[in-house]
This record gives structure tokens, sequence and C-alpha cells, in this order.
């Protein structure tokens, strides 16, 4: 299963900023966003079915806890959430 993931990128500073937006169809899932290193992540969720609970989000770790450079793991949410991803990084 792939999510669907848009993505825009600019250049801040000595930092690449990626704008993601990003529609899930599992549970889990590593986003790779073209970073070598993600040095910071902003998350906000557009529309979410998984109630109170929020997701969980792991920067430079797969959504198995397996260090992974340049990936963001997304666990928790249900197939059709939709969330922001703004991330900073190298």
């Amino acid at each position: 299963m792939a999510w669907t993931v848009t993505k825009d990128a600019e250049v801040v500073g000595n930092m690449r900023m990626i704008v993601a937006t990003v529609t899930a169809d599992a549970a889990e899932a590593n986003l790779s966003l073209g970073l070598g290193y993600v040095k910071h992540a902003s998350f906000g969720i557009i529309s979410c079915s998984t109630g109170t609970a929020l997701p969980h989000v792991a920067l430079n770790l797969n959504s198995s806890g397996t260090a992974s450079n340049g990936s963001i793991g997304v666990s928790g949410v249900t197939s059709g959430d939709v969330f922001c991803i703004v991330a900073y990084g190298r």
C-alpha cells in the first residue's frame, strides 16, 4: 500500500524545507521526503478519524523504530487520515 504524498521544496538558510500533505491508506508508513537527514518536523492534522489518540511521528526512524536517516516514521493513523508535515533538514 502506498500513501499519497504531495510535496513542495524550498531552501531556508542552509536547510531544505519540505511541505507535504499526506493521505494515509494504512496504519503506518515510512515517509521519504527527499532529505538525507531530518533535523526538525512539524505535524498538523487536517482530517483524522483516530479519535483522541494522536499519531506517532519519529524523525530519522522508520515506523518500526529502526534508524533510517531521512525517513519520517508515522504510525497510529487510519486509512483516509490526512495530515501535513513541514520538515527541515539537509
